[in-house]
């Protein structure tokens, strides 16, 4: 049996490998007037973590503002990967084949953050605020369960900051109309500017959440090259899933436990008879039970792999 690569077997730190690609323009008010602004996504091919950063522009002197914040916070990585340059989306391909999850989290967030700003004119003080709070929710998403019955999942965030809480508690008033002041000098006004403020990241979460747990089922099911063969996924007794229900707080997510596929008369499977972590038992739809981004499946079907250096010099010498 071949040794495994070091990349596996050696303890690698948070944002050491590293993916890069860039979201925009978006248009936001500035005191100068209307401005575009773009937003750097770099995403930890380890543990799956993303962290989010304001560019002003695409010229090489932002992005060198942009990386010192990065490594200010994250620490100094050994390798960035980036499909903008044309000489490096060779390189960029071979490893996103074997690093699916980066395209995937970078096409949901653009997807998602378009469709929640949508017309709206953002200040440049409110986008800085709202990709620190999406950067909280990509960071917070469930990749794999420790226990079932008390409820432990594993996030990105719990290898930067472990058991983070990122909820801060408000008082929503679903009533008010809407309300932006140039200055706040009450409490009230400030608590009301908060809530107008926390529309759009509902609004994000509710599309980014769909659109995820979407992927997570379509990355599940094996595509064959040629010929092109889809095989769907089937759920299976005792797996751990993730329960999507309507009006789930922003951040929740819930976990349930398999415990019979029913079949209907045409023997598909049409619902499942799910525990919760109280011991509860209920039936749900099918169609509400997604698969976590990291099950226990994975590690079975493991393969010894290349380290990411070889890879790469590989790729360049092809």
């Amino acid at each position: 049996m071949p040794s495994l690569p070091e990349t596996r077997v050696k303890r690698s730190r948070t944002f050491e490998q590293v993916g890069l690609d860039y979201m925009g323009p978006l248009s936001v008010k500035s005191n100068t007037g209307l401005v575009k602004r773009w937003i750097a996504l770099f995403t930890c091919f380890t543990i799956r973590a993303v962290h989010l950063e304001m560019a002003e522009n695409l010229s090489a002197e932002n992005f060198s503002h942009v990386l010192r914040r990065f490594i200010a916070r994250r620490g100094y990585p050994k390798l960035i990967l980036s499909d903008n340059a044309s000489q490096f989306q060779l390189v960029f391909k071979t490893i996103m084949e074997e690093n699916a999850n980066f395209l995937a989290t970078k096409g949901l967030t653009k997807k998602a953050l378009r469709k929640a700003i949508g017309r709206k004119l953002l200040k440049e003080g409110e986008l800085i605020t709202l990709i620190a709070e999406i950067e909280g929710i990509l960071n917070t998403r469930p990749l794999t369960y420790v226990g079932f019955d008390d409820y432990r999942i594993i996030r990105p965030i719990d290898f930067i900051s472990p058991m983070a809480s990122l909820d801060l508690p408000i008082n929503y008033d679903s009533d008010q109309d809407e309300y932006t002041p140039y200055t706040i000098k009450t409490k009230d006004k400030l608590v009301k500017y908060w809530t107008t403020t926390l529309t759009t990241l509902d609004v994000f979460w509710k599309l980014w959440k769909e659109e995820y747990l979407t992927s997570l089922r379509e990355r599940t099911q094996r595509e064959l090259k040629s010929p092109r063969i889809v095989e769907k996924r089937v759920p299976h007794e005792n797996e751990i899933v993730l329960l999507n229900e309507p009006e789930i707080p922003r951040g929740v997510w819930k976990l349930a436990r398999i415990i019979k596929i029913n079949r209907g008369w045409d023997g598909k499977i049409r619902s499942a008879t799910i525990q919760l972590p109280n011991g509860k038992q209920i039936d749900r739809s099918i169609n509400m039970l997604y698969p976590m981004e990291i099950d226990a499946t994975e590690d079975k079907e493991e393969k010894v792999e290349e380290p990411i250096a070889r890879r790469i010099r590989s790729a360049k010498k092809s």
